[in-house]
């Protein structure tokens, strides 16, 4: 069966889903502290493997806030997905048990 979690690993999802999912766009991370600077690393290099987007990520100007909530937008779409997918299992393996 095929990963729930392709074209990332399970490892690197989790440290999206845990950057990604307490973000609102008013406490995105434009800060420049080390853990600020994680964050958008996180966000902008899982950006580029889920969508194939091969630019450099933008700096984090006001201008640039297109682009970013475009990234985050793309992330949280794939953490939709991959949560319902996760609830599809259990809701298969709850109602379909394996049998010995």
């Amino acid at each position: 069966m095929e990963s729930i979690y392709i074209p990332l690993t399970e490892l690197q999802y989790k440290e999206m889903f845990e950057v990604v999912n307490p973000i609102t766009e008013t406490a995105f991370p434009y800060g420049s502290s080390g853990n600020e600077s994680h964050q958008r690393d996180v966000i902008w290099n899982h950006y580029k493997i889920i969508s194939g987007d091969t630019g450099t990520p933008p700096c984090t100007c006001r201008t640039t806030v297109k682009y970013w909530n475009e990234a985050l937008r793309t992330l949280k779409k794939f953490i939709e997905s991959v949560e319902l997918k996760k609830q599809e299992l259990s809701l298969h393996i709850t109602t379909n048990p394996p049998t010995n």
